[in-house]
């Protein structure tokens, strides 16, 4: 089982903004999503507003962080959301009813600094959501040492299965950046036989395509990683290194392949160990847990939690925020 880090320890200073709410983030954010119809952009608040309703009756102007995802964008989720009390205080230059703060670790200075913004504007905290986010801590031991950790079951699925999927045919894994448009075809390929729909498609492909080249520009490195059969991908992932910590952004595999490989998991297990080999913290698993188990938490050698925290402003949603916590 994971074990439980302090916030400031699971993501340390460095790590802050290194990849989610950076500038690269930022900008490529704005060019894909500035301009969709269903936002208002308040660029001097820092935040965008959206039309929402609840129980299908009750009209809402609710407000998120300019790079966030929301109902309104569903763009690519951002976490670890870093906040200050100047961003705070310039939110509510802009009329909302309420602001959604998503993705904070729990019992950071971030969560404590929301806290009391909350009080000081006299403004209704309701927590929306608690998560959990998984990482591996690289900072000591070996790869070796991490597997000796693992379950015998998770272990097998991990690490020991590649011999059998060596029977299956010629393995290869790939770094296939710069080759953006082949890892982008592999992915979608894999994620609309999984989960129905492309990923990298409209503004998403465009928010990706633009924060890779940014990020790249200030010395993180991509790795578009395909484990292929037979020169066949199968597996698909895309990590990004930034400030020592490799983020675990997107992946996806074909789970028709074989019922005894775990694609995923062996796919992951080279990247873990890739990663022991680099200079890097931790690897991070990101929030969310898998399709038909929660697999992050048997490969995660750490953990912390994410909160999504509501504050409303209006009187009508303060009294509907104080009915549902009674």
């Amino acid at each position: 089982m994971p074990y439980d880090l302090p916030p400031e320890e699971f993501f340390p200073p460095h790590h802050r903004r290194s990849l989610f709410y950076s500038e690269a983030w930022q900008d490529a954010w704005l060019k894909a999503y500035g301009d969709h119809p269903n936002i208002q952009l308040h660029p001097d608040a820092g935040i965008y507003t959206y039309r929402q309703w609840l129980k299908r009756i009750i009209p809402v102007r609710s407000a998120t962080l300019i790079g966030a995802t929301s109902p309104a964008t569903r763009s690519i989720r951002a976490e670890y959301t870093c906040l200050t009390d100047d961003a705070l205080s310039a939110s509510l230059v802009a009329k909302w009813d309420q602001l959604v703060l998503p993705d904070i670790l729990e019992a950071s200075e971030d969560e404590r600094r929301v806290q009391g913004f909350a009080k000081s504007k006299n403004l209704t905290l309701r927590l929306t959501e608690r998560e959990p986010a998984y990482a591996v801590d690289l900072r000591n031991g070996s790869f070796d040492n991490y597997l000796a950790q693992l379950g015998r079951k998770t272990r097998l699925s991990l690490y020991n299965r590649r011999k059998r999927l060596k029977q299956k045919g010629t393995v290869s894994l790939e770094n296939c950046w710069p080759e953006r448009e082949r890892f982008y075809s592999a992915f979608n390929n894999l994620h609309e036989q999984r989960w129905g729909r492309p990923c990298y498609a409209g503004k998403n492909k465009v928010l990706i395509d633009l924060l890779l080249t940014a990020l790249v520009e200030r010395g993180c490195s991509i790795d578009m990683s395909l484990l292929s059969v037979d020169d066949k991908p199968v597996a698909a992932i895309l990590d990004i290194q930034a400030n020592g910590r490799c983020y675990n952004l997107q992946s996806c595999f074909d789970d028709t392949f074989d019922s005894d490989v775990s694609l995923g998991l062996l796919h992951l297990g080279y990247k873990i160990e890739q990663a022991f080999e680099r200079d890097s913290d931790f690897y991070d698993f990101m929030a969310g847990s898998g399709k038909a188990t929660d697999y992050k938490a048997k490969i995660a050698t750490a953990h912390c939690f994410f909160k999504t925290i509501s504050l409303a402003k209006s009187p009508h949603l303060k009294a509907l925020y104080r009915l549902r916590s009674s």
